[in-house]
């Protein structure tokens, strides 16, 4: 139709257009959401259809396009915003439960999950623990400090009478051998005695009224009677520690004070007992030794380990190998020999010292001194062949005047008598003296042999 003009709506804010048909006269629409937009100036009017040889089309309506989102009152749409992502990446109303991450041990997931690790490890009250005291078991982190406290076999518990922590598994065999728990069990048994003779003391002495003389006088004599019973009511408790010499006696409030009072007495009593048997357990000692002490006056001696026992000679001055004593008879000289591996004296580092030493014996005061028997040192060889041994033997005689061999004092540090230069390293190695690192010396006191002095 002539005077229809085609007008195109600006919005520089929206994406959706809107095309109408309007008549000349009518003024053009403002573009929609005006809201924050700035106003645009219309382009110049199409010269009309019908100038150019155009038919006009008729009239339509103009097309209504459905709106989206939420319509504001001014007229304006908000644009659809896509849905809200988990932190996983996953839509929050899609999320499945397998995509939810749950704790092991109480199954919460999400932020309660997250909020029982701290710095990447488990702090969930439901996850089991090893109790603190290494009693074996394990709990529930939120149940570890009541199962410390009532049912941990570890646990520190007071002792009811003494009051000094124990082990709750040694508790039960220190309950009986407490001393506090003594003079109360006595205490209370005196307590049920007393308690019992009261009972029998009541029914026993008839109820008097004072109506005279004569029953003023026989009230008097079941009154002596009764201050007659009182001290056995009450009789005198001996010590606990009674049997390491502690003489006290009293009652049980008494004795209690005593055990108080009296610790470091009885702490001295004990340090007395231990001193006299440690006194009693050596003299066991060297009676069993005694026993099995060689009386023969030869003995054959063992050295084992040679080459470990003198690498510690070498590394260490003055190292000594000592034999087991041995008597020359049973009622004779007690001696002993010693080796220097490394030497000793013009044979030290290159060949073994052998020597004896007379020790202080049994018999000492019945025999003749200086001591003056023949001593000689054997080195056995060891060859496959024992009828091409060479052993190695030197003897002394000793010599009167030389005060070792006077009666030995009991002097631990005291010197022998024998030879520096016994036998070289060098021979050691060449011949069968030595086999799996073992050597054997025989040692003989030959009786026979007597220097007159």
């Amino acid at each position: 139709m002539p005077g229809n003009e085609y007008h195109h709506p600006h919005n520089n804010h929206h994406s959706h257009q809107q095309i109408s048909l309007s008549s000349s006269s009518s003024t053009p629409s403002p573009p929609l959401g005006s809201r924050g937009s700035h106003e645009s100036t219309s382009p110049p009017p199409a010269p009309p259809l019908a100038s150019l040889g155009f038919d006009t089309p008729p009239a339509r309506p103009a097309k209504k396009f459905p709106s989206v989102g939420k319509k504001f009152s001014n007229g304006t749409t908000a644009p659809i915003l896509p849905p809200p992502l988990s932190r996983g990446g996953i839509p929050a109303g899609k999320i499945s439960s397998s995509n939810v991450q749950r704790c092991p041990f109480c199954q919460q997931a999400g932020d309660q999950h997250e909020s029982h690790v701290i710095d990447g490890e488990s702090c969930c009250p439901y996850e089991p623990v090893y109790c603190e005291s290494k009693c074996g078991m394990r709990i529930p982190r939120k149940l570890a400090s009541e199962h410390l406290r009532a049912e941990c076999v570890n646990r520190l518990t007071a002792c009811p009478f003494c009051g000094y922590d124990f082990v709750f598994d040694t508790l039960k065999k220190h309950i009986p051998a407490c001393p506090r728990f003594v003079a109360d069990h006595v205490h209370k048994q005196q307590q049920q005695q007393q308690q019992q003779q009261q009972l029998q003391h009541v029914e026993a002495v008839p109820v008097t009224h004072i109506t005279s003389k004569t029953t003023r006088d026989l009230h008097l004599n079941n009154n002596n009677h009764t201050n007659g019973k009182l001290p056995l009511l009450n009789p005198m408790l001996p010590c606990v520690f009674k049997d390491i010499g502690c003489k006290f006696k009293g009652s049980a409030p008494a004795l209690d004070q005593h055990l108080e009072s009296s610790s470091r007495s009885h702490l001295a009593l004990t340090c007395q007992i231990v001193s006299r048997q440690q006194a009693q357990i050596s003299a066991l000692r060297s009676a069993l030794h005694n026993v099995t002490l060689n009386t023969t006056g030869t003995m054959l001696w063992k050295v084992t380990d040679f080459y470990a026992k003198l690498g510690d000679a070498r590394a260490k001055e003055g190292y000594e190998v000592c034999s087991p004593p041995f008597m020359t008879s049973a009622h004779g000289y007690k001696l002993q020999a010693s080796l220097f591996l490394n030497g000793n004296g013009s044979g030290e580092g290159s060949h073994l010292s052998v020597y004896i030493k007379i020790l202080p014996g049994e018999f000492d005061s019945l025999l003749r001194w200086p001591f003056s028997l023949t001593v000689s040192f054997t080195l056995i060889d060891q060859p496959l062949n024992p009828d091409k041994a060479c052993h190695i033997i030197e003897s002394f005689v000793p010599d009167p005047t030389w005060k070792n061999f006077q009666r030995p004092s009991k002097e631990p540090d005291a010197l022998g008598f024998g030879f520096p230069r016994f036998v070289s390293h060098e021979m050691l190695k060449k011949c069968h003296y030595l086999r799996d690192g073992t050597l054997f010396i025989r040692v003989k006191v030959d009786e026979s042999k007597i220097i007159a002095v």
